[in-house]
């Protein structure tokens, strides 16, 4: 019976595989990435065993499968995008020889106080982009944009 689970399985598999690799390759624009990912949709369905097999569905719960893989990753990455920017600069701040008190002294002779508020807040997570872009009156890509070039005057004006 094992060996029918794992026939029926590979079935699956094979039957599936590209459909739900195009599908994420689609989103993620990286090889790598979308084989990763849809390795784990197959691995999470094997985990569940004959409860996936006998779904009435399967390709639909591999899809939705994927795109919960999709959303964790994205949920990861912007957390890892979320580090604070105090830290990061933190870093460099200190492989420069600035003590960590100068770090906001040298943000401030590049930018207007209300600019280095806008990047403590982005970088620290207190406030949001959407929060920022309603504030400021400007769409959430440019207020992306802002921030990012804000942030790098800050790194040039410490190194």
């Amino acid at each position: 019976m094992v060996g029918n689970k794992d026939d029926n399985f590979e079935k699956v598999y094979k039957t599936y595989y590209r459909d739900i690799f195009r599908y994420v390759y689609r989103i993620v624009q990286d090889k790598q990435t979308a084989e990763d990912i849809t390795q784990d949709v197959f691995c999470a369905a094997l985990h569940l065993g004959n409860e996936f097999l006998n779904h009435p569905n399967r390709e639909g719960w591999l899809m939705v499968a994927a795109k919960n893989k999709l959303s964790e990753m994205r949920r990861r990455k912007k957390y890892r995008m979320a580090q604070s920017l105090d830290e990061k600069l933190e870093l460099e701040a200190w492989e420069s020889g600035f003590r960590e008190i100068d770090l906001e002294q040298s943000a401030l002779c590049v930018l207007r106080k209300e600019e280095w508020e806008m990047v403590k807040g982005y970088y620290m997570g207190e406030t949001a982009i959407k929060e920022l872009a309603e504030k400021y009156g400007v769409t959430e890509n440019n207020m992306r944009v802002r921030l990012y070039r804000l942030k790098v005057k800050v790194r040039k004006a410490i190194e």
